[in-house]
Order: C-alpha cells, then sequence, then structure tokens
C-alpha cells in the first residue's frame, strides 16, 4: 500500500534428500548425512527449533492472507506418502533415495489432484525421459496449483512433486496417501482452555499431559505445548469474529483473560487500583492490607506489587473496581485464594 514498485525474488532449491516440512525437532549443520563416528557428531551445532514459533508462524501465514480463515487443522498431519528411486551421484555411482512427504489436511485433496494429474501425464512405456524435463514438469504442475491455493500448500514444493513423479515412474504404482489414524486434536483442547490464561494456563497445559499419555506419542511436550497456545489463541480470534460464541462477562473474568479480551478495560482497572494505592506525598504506592509484622508494605516501584481480587472469583467474587486491591506481590502468594 502507498508503493509504486515490487520486488519478486524467485527462490529455486535444489536440496539432495531434503525434508519435507515434517514437524523438525533439530537441524544438524553440515551434509546431509549423519556422521557415524560419536565424536565427530559431538562437534555438529544443534541448532534447536522453538516449535511454538514455528506453530504460530504457519498459523500467521494463513491469517495474513486475504480470505477466510483456514481451517485450524492444517498444522495437523494428516498421511504420509513413501517415494523412493534410484539416484546417480557425480561419479555414476547409484543408489536407492527414500524419502517420506508429509501431507497436511488442507493440502491432502491438492496432493490427490497432482497425482492423477501425474498419472495422465506419464506413459509408463516411453522409452526415455530426461531429468530436466521431469523438473519442468515439476514445477509446472506446482505453479498449476499453487496459484489458487490461498496459503493451502504446506508441505509442497517442485521438488516434492518431482518425487512424486520419479516414484511412480520407478515403481509403476501410482504413490499413496497413507492416512494417520487415531492422532490427537490439539485444537479441541485448546478450545476448553480459552477461558483461563498466566499461570492457571501453564498448569492446566502441563496437567493435561501428565493425565493424557496417548498425545505423547504424537508430540514432545515443547511442540504440544506451542500449539496449544497457539491452538487456543486462535480460537479466540476466531471467537470474536463469531457473534454466537458467549464471551463471559467482564466482571466473571481474571485480570489475565480480561487483558486479552478486553484490553483497555484491562487498562483502565489496572489504572485505578494503582492511583487508589498511591500515596502523592511520599510517591510510593501503599498496599492495601498489612504483612505479617503489622506494616502495610510501601514502594515506588510497580513491580513490586500485584492487584488482588478481595473476595476470590472461586468464591464469587467480581472483577470490579469495588473487589480490586493491591498487595505487595509477596503478601499476595500467601494469601492465595483466601478471602
Amino acid at each position: 500500500t502507498g508503493k509504486t514498485s515490487v520486488n519478486i525474488v524467485s527462490f529455486l532449491d535444489d536440496w539432495k534428500g531434503q525434508v519435507s516440512f515434517v514437524s523438525p525437532k533439530f537441524l544438524l549443520e553440515g551434509e546431509d548425512s549423519i556422521p557415524s563416528c560419536e565424536r565427530e557428531a559431538k562437534k555438529r551445532i544443534i541448532y534447536y527449533i522453538n516449535c511454538a514459533d514455528i506453530g504460530k508462524a504457519a498459523v500467521d501465514m494463513y491469517e495474513n492472507t486475504p480470505t477466510m480463515f483456514a481451517n485450524v487443522n492444517n498444522i495437523y498431519p494428516y498421511g504420509i506418502i513413501e517415494c523412493s528411486y534410484m539416484t546417480t551421484d557425480s561419479n555414476g555411482e547409484e543408489s536407492e533415495y527414500m524419502t517420506d512427504i508429509m501431507v497436511y489436511d488442507e493440502a491432502k485433496e491438492v496432493f490427490s489432484q497432482i497425482l492423477s494429474d501425474i498419472e495422465k501425464l506419464y506413459d509408463l512405456e516411453d522409452d526415455f525421459l530426461s531429468d530436466a524435463m521431469i523438473r519442468d514438469t515439476a514445477r509446472e504442475l506446482y505453479f498449476k496449483y499453487a496459484e489458487n491455493m490461498n496459503g493451502a500448500f504446506v508441505g509442497l514444493s517442485s521438488q516434492v512433486i518431482y518425487d512424486l513423479i520419479k516414484s511412480y515412474l520407478a515403481s509403476g504404482d501410482l504413490p499413496e496417501i497413507h492416512k494417520l489414524s487415531d492422532r490427537i486434536d490439539l485444537y479441541e483442547i485448546a478450545s476448553q482452555l480459552v477461558h483461563i490464561s498466566g499461570k492457571k494456563l501453564d498448569k492446566s497445559i502441563t496437567e493435561i499431559w501428565n493425565t493424557r499419555k496417548d498425545i505423547h506419542k504424537w508430540y514432545n511436550f515443547n511442540y504440544y505445548e506451542g500449539l496449544i497456545k497457539v491452538y487456543r489463541q486462535r480460537c479466540i480470534n476466531i471467537a470474536l469474529k463469531n457473534p454466537e460464541f458467549i464471551i463471559p462477562e467482564k466482571e466473571d473474568m481474571d485480570m489475565g483473560t480480561l487483558k486479552q479480551y478486553y484490553p483497555e478495560y484491562y487498562e483502565e482497572l489496572r489504572e485505578y487500583v494503582y492511583q487508589k494505592a498511591y500515596n502523592a506525598e511520599t510517591g510510593k504506592y501503599v498496599a492495601a492490607q498489612p504483612s505479617e509484622n503489622g506494616e502495610f508494605f510501601s514502594s515506588p516501584h510497580r513491580k513490586l506489587f500485584e492487584i488482588d481480587h478481595i473476595k476470590p472469583i472461586s468464591k464469587g467474587g467480581k472483577t470490579t473496581k469495588e473487589n480490586l486491591q493491591l498487595l505487595y506481590y509477596k503478601d499476595n502468594r500467601k494469601k492465595g485464594n483466601k478471602f
């Protein structure tokens, strides 16, 4: 917007033995092969990927497109396509190349259409097909579908289509999408956590992990926790646009949840509580309740205080100006859920 020109950058990959957007845990620096020598392996640098960032980046990619919300399951693997064919290296030596292509929910129909096109395009009786010809076809198919997929082509690239074609020509059988059954729907779990936040949210996520052992075979904890938080935020974003979604009354939310749904009202309450506790003569904030030594803690630093419900929400209290007070953070931790 407001610009008269645009830079278009074309990226063409030429990887050997690429990973087709699987759920990565780490990357190894250097060549594709993993060294057998343990000493050499220790010299390699392992870059751990923040799985929460991966999930958020994927979701943001869809939500920033000028289309309706994509299906939240698009980050879930729908199935796997196994590909294998013979390759020849620079020395003329042949070896079998094998790769598993991860197919995600939103892209499964696209993959099915591409496989159908491959079957129609190639006559297995053809005597010769050069590598360049196959790569050209792979690129043509990629751009044929990528243009109208609105971000649905996660895991799809010209290299992936090249692998599908080569595998088909090598075996004579069209590759199949093997559906992954009994997967865990993290979105369903996340949708049940939209009304809690902060430490309560972290505690709930951990408790679910400890009780749902079936989740462990699909995810490690960091990836699970990251996706839960991404999906939870997405539930909130969708809910705010959905008139049928019932959002709790402001006074029934804790401060953390209130900040997410009504940030302006949250700031209004927060400033009210701090200003009410402020002593203009000393320039300090004063706690509403005394500490164990009988003295009212005071300090000019806000970070030493916490906003507390006089009557906890769990006991029928409301998030209103009248029911909020400022306490020294240590005293608030000791008070806990007491009234």
